[in-house]
């Protein structure tokens, strides 16, 4: 299966933490948007990457051992994600 040879690249590769810069960096809101989508598509059911994401989370966030097949879990942090401020360009 292509897509999870592709979620596995993401750990291998160590992309978590840049698809999590720019989720919470970011300042155009489609990139953000995007960021945050790739992020819950390769956690939802694969532990690896939500370890992965676990350990490359910003201060304040839940990153308690939290299993990758628990939706509302992975919800609380998207959202989190989706909300994060980002500071205003100069």
């Amino acid at each position: 299966n292509s897509q999870v040879l592709n979620i596995h690249q993401l750990v291998t590769l160590n992309e978590i933490p840049t698809l999590v810069t720019l989720a919470t960096t970011e300042s155009n809101p489609a990139t953000r948007k995007k960021a945050v989508y790739a992020i819950s598509s390769a956690v939802r059911n694969h532990q690896p990457p939500l370890d992965a994401l676990n350990k490359s989370l910003p201060e304040g966030y839940p990153t308690d051992k939290t299993d990758a097949a628990d939706m509302d879990g992975i919800d609380i942090i998207m959202d989190k994600l989706r909300s994060h401020p980002v500071e205003a360009s100069a």
